[in-house]
């Protein structure tokens, strides 16, 4: 084919996107050292549950064993719970509209002023309690406003009053107040600030989970994939006589990726990944002159390295892991050979030209978007999995006095250890 439109190389890439997520209930069996506080006090060590923020601030699923049954409990059930060196929650009643519920706050910061928040499908909701006065909701509603030339969104700002008011005794603090953006990072140094001035020399307790770099664990995964790629070009001078039209090669592509993973659950990571390719295109053109018609086939064998860098992220963690990737390749063809036919026909003469020839209409690099999701199965000493994939490589560059684009998506199958 010639040049791939832009519409079909966007969607060809959406393709591994747009495929159906796994079951959920497989995947979220992932346990994490931590302990939980009866309304007693007492202090239980075990493993709780690790899913997603707006369930935690529904319940705690806990268990004293690895081999024991796991027990749900509700707000109140427990004073709190803690996931070891990590997030840390705690019974409260909420108030949520016109009325309160119980609700097991993320505790972020503890001192003078305590700061919460619990996370919905839609925000992030940070609650602020001095000691004494009732717990305080921070609001930043938006609002769509309409204006003669379009809508616009429009944000409440309320929190910046309700702070001011909860802190009219600390009136130096109003500065600080009115530039705070509704997020962790400056809402906890606010709070840090404030404990400063209300307790000289006593530190407050930041509970937020930090993120380490140093723990980073790298994968190696050998695989190999069955490719299915697209071959366009055209003439940078406009000349299009010459170009035709190829039909998608089908490859077999080995390689090897390497995932650097930022945390010891390997839920977010950095991976490399290079491949080898050699495919077959086979493309036709016919150009109708007023006196002759021009046949044209050719047999293109190219052979190419591809380079990938993207960011990688795992859905949920368990017995089976669905992921996604994106991120950029880089395609470098180091060979092409093309054998050609080329058939004449003036009037009732045939004249038949067969010949091989270096080079093919594959420019020397590209480069594009790449992603794609896959399944990995966790095992004792290596994870099997597969993904599927799409690569978009619409730019290119090099000595060609053409320009070419190459869109490539399969599947892959390997093992990671």
């Amino acid at each position: 084919m010639k040049y791939v439109p832009k519409i079909y190389a966007i969607l060809l890439f959406l393709m591994p996107v747009l495929h159906p997520l796994p079951v959920r209930a497989q995947n979220e069996e992932y346990f994490e050292p931590g302990y939980i506080i009866t309304m007693d006090g007492d202090t239980i060590y075990g493993e709780i549950k690790q899913r997603v923020p707006w369930k935690n601030s529904k319940s705690c699923i806990f268990r004293a064993a690895a081999n024991e049954k796991p027990v749900e409990y509700m707000p109140f059930d427990i004073l709190s719970y803690r996931f070891e060196k990590g997030k840390y929650y705690i019974s409260k009643m909420v108030p949520v509209g016109d009325k309160k519920e119980p609700m097991f706050l993320e505790f972020l910061v503890e001192g003078e002023a305590n700061l919460y928040v619990y996370r919905d499908m839609e925000k992030d909701h940070y609650l602020v309690e001095r000691k004494g006065q009732p717990l305080v909701e921070l609001k930043n509603e938006k609002k769509v406003v309409e204006r003669e030339d379009g809508f616009y969104a429009s944000y409440s700002r309320e929190y910046i009053g309700a702070l001011r008011y909860l802190f009219s005794d600390y009136q130096s603090l109003y500065p600080e107040i009115n530039s705070l953006k509704l997020e962790d990072k400056d809402l906890i140094k606010f709070a840090k600030d404030f404990h400063a001035k209300a307790c000289e020399g006593e530190k407050c307790i930041v509970y937020e989970k930090k993120f380490h770099l140093q723990k980073m664990k790298v994968r190696f995964a050998p695989v190999v994939g069955m490719n299915v790629a697209f071959l366009g070009y055209h003439s940078d001078d406009g000349d299009d006589a010459e170009e035709l039209d190829y039909e998608p090669s089908l490859s077999v592509a080995p390689g090897l990726g390497i995932t650097f993973w930022f945390d010891q659950k390997e839920l977010l990571g950095i991976g490399l990944f290079v491949a080898y390719m050699s495919n077959v295109y086979h493309g036709e053109s016919t150009l109708d002159n007023t006196n002759a018609i021009t046949y044209r086939e050719a047999f293109t064998d190219v052979s190419n390295v591809r380079a990938g860098l993207w960011f990688k992220g795992v859905f949920l963690s368990g017995k089976v892991r669905p992921y996604y990737f994106v991120g950029g390749m880089m395609n470098w063809t180091f060979s092409q050979n093309t054998e050609y036919l080329v058939t004449d026909v003036v009037r009732s003469t045939v004249v038949t030209n067969h010949g091989k020839k270096e080079g093919g209409p594959a420019a020397g690099y590209n480069i594009g978007p790449a992603g794609g999701l896959g399944m990995e199965i966790p095992l004792k000493h290596f994870s099997p999995f597969f993904e599927g994939y799409c690569e978009a490589l619409l730019f290119s560059f090099g000595e060609e006095e053409y320009s070419s684009s190459n869109i490539s998506t399969g599947l892959r199958v390997g093992i990671s250890f």
